[in-house]
């Protein structure tokens, strides 16, 4: 029999087992393709066990620390034997992390000034409100806070002079759909002015109710014929009767929190009922009325 050795055929059958990929569940080295390894690859790096540690290595850092707490007490000695010092003093709180974004261009001061602009408001409203609401009077309105700018001093004429100073822009406010005859509104508009527009103070103070105090006793009047009208109608069939009051306040039913001190104490809504007079000598007009 002629042809070639076995050998020769094995090799075909071994090479064509190697070209199919069927020897040992190897892939084919004609189809494999070649990677190189970086030189810094973390299977090169091993990792060798540290030296163990045994309880009497603890105990030695123990000392070591026991020591070092020792020579800061000595160190710090002078100090706490002070009087100034205080060991049961709270530790400082951490500050908070600020908030991203742009910084807000007003503080304290806006919120501060609502508060006060709102009670000088409120002390002169039965002089203000006929002439600002429900039709703005823009002339007779200016001479009124020009009087009351003359009457007072300190603070209450530098904000009147403010309001004087920035009157386009509380006309503009009094005679927008935002005024609702309430002297609160006009402190929250004008309170940021000049510094900001009007209607950005207002949306500001709106949102930060909490500093205000309540509302002054020549307001509660005009309050309640805002918030209460039933209860404005009662009391005006008899507003010098004592008795009436009380027992219109005690049938009245309101979850209000500034009327439950009436509702207790009758009598201090009869006072700011009397005290909702206007004051004499402060009108530009001698033919003025006040509303009821």
């Amino acid at each position: 029999m002629t042809g070639q050795p076995w050998c020769a055929g094995r090799n075909r059958i071994v090479a064509l087992a190697h070209t199919q990929g069927i020897v040992e569940n190897r892939a084919s080295p004609l189809k494999m393709k070649t990677t190189r390894r970086k030189p810094n690859s973390t299977a090169n790096i091993v990792t060798l066990p540290g030296p163990k540690r045994t309880l009497r290595d603890a105990w030695q850092e123990i000392d070591v620390l026991k020591a070092e707490v020792e020579r800061l007490k000595q160190a710090t000695r002078p100090l706490r034997d002070s009087a100034d010092f205080d060991d049961n003093a709270p530790a400082e709180q951490p500050l908070p992390n600020p908030k991203r974004g742009p910084r807000p261009k007003h503080g304290d001061w806006l919120y501060n000034r609502r508060d006060e602009l709102a009670g000088l408001l409120e002390s002169y409203w039965p002089e203000i409100e006929p002439l600002c609401y429900p039709k703005v009077n823009p002339r007779e309105l200016r001479q009124m806070l020009r009087k009351i700018e003359k009457f007072q001093g300190g603070t209450v004429r530098d904000n009147f002079t403010r309001l004087l100073h920035n009157f386009p822009q509380l006309i503009a406010f009094l005679e927008s759909d935002r005024f609702r005859g309430d002297p609160l509104q006009i402190a929250n508009a004008m309170a940021g002015v000049p510094q900001i527009g009007w209607w950005r103070s207002l949306k500001l103070c709106q949102k930060k109710r909490d500093t205000y105090i309540g509302i002054s006793q020549r307001a509660v009047k005009a309050y309640v014929r805002r918030k209460h009208p039933r209860l404005y109608a009662n009391l005006e069939l008899q507003p010098n009767d004592p008795i009436h009051f009380m027992l219109c306040m005690r049938n009245y039913r309101t979850r209000e929190k500034n009327m439950w001190v009436y509702k207790k104490y009758p009598h201090q809504l009869l006072a700011a009922w009397e005290s909702a007079k206007p004051l004499k000598g402060l009108f530009p007009r001698s033919d003025y009325k006040t509303l009821s």
